[in-house]
């Protein structure tokens, strides 16, 4: 299987909608999107979400 090998500069819909509800509920992203995978570091530091758990 081929992963999508884009950074996009703005999160789509979902991505946004996702995030909203990690930082509301606590609950951690668990993906295997590069598009969270690549700024991980990022949305945790900044306390954009609770935490983002890396699916293989």
């Amino acid at each position: 299987m081929r992963r999508k090998r884009r950074r996009e500069p703005c999160p789509s819909d979902l991505d946004m909608s996702l995030l909203i509800y990690s930082k509301e509920t606590g609950a951690p992203i668990v993906t295997n999107d590069s598009d969270f995978i690549c700024f991980t570091d990022e949305l945790e530091r900044r306390g954009l979400c609770s935490g983002i758990l890396i699916d293989p």
